[in-house]
């Protein structure tokens, strides 16, 4: 796999450490290795695990106090003056299943997310 590695990156773009049940760890120093290094992974079918990107993650913020039967494009449509939603969920108990007047919104991840608070 070392092997493997030195012919996908350069040396200074990784570092990896060999963990308990024959698994190596490897990190990357930037985003752009790290989606170098899975698309060679996919490429040649090799079998791995991954965490996303931080770059990457929707930034999740949850609404309250808003009554469930406002319609989510409702919702969206209010916040797309200045997010790009992803999603918006609204949350059920968990043992009643009955709709709570909370919603979890997904935002596409850029710098201007914790402005949402202010609206």
């Amino acid at each position: 796999m070392v092997e493997y590695l030195a012919n996908t990156l350069k040396e200074e773009q990784y570092h990896c450490k060999s963990l308990s049940n024959d698994t190596i760890k490897i990190n990357v120093s930037t985003p752009d290795t790290y989606r170098k290094l899975i698309k060679q992974l996919q490429d040649d079918k090799v079998v791995y695990h991954t965490y996303q990107v931080k770059q990457d993650k929707a930034y999740r913020v949850v609404i309250r106090n808003l009554h469930y039967s406002i319609p989510t494009a409702e919702i969206s449509e209010a916040l797309k003056k200045g997010h790009t939603v992803q999603n918006i969920l609204n949350i059920k108990h968990r043992k009643t299943k009955e709709h709570l007047p909370l919603f979890f919104i997904d935002l596409e991840s850029k710098e201007n997310n914790k402005n949402i608070f202010d609206v």
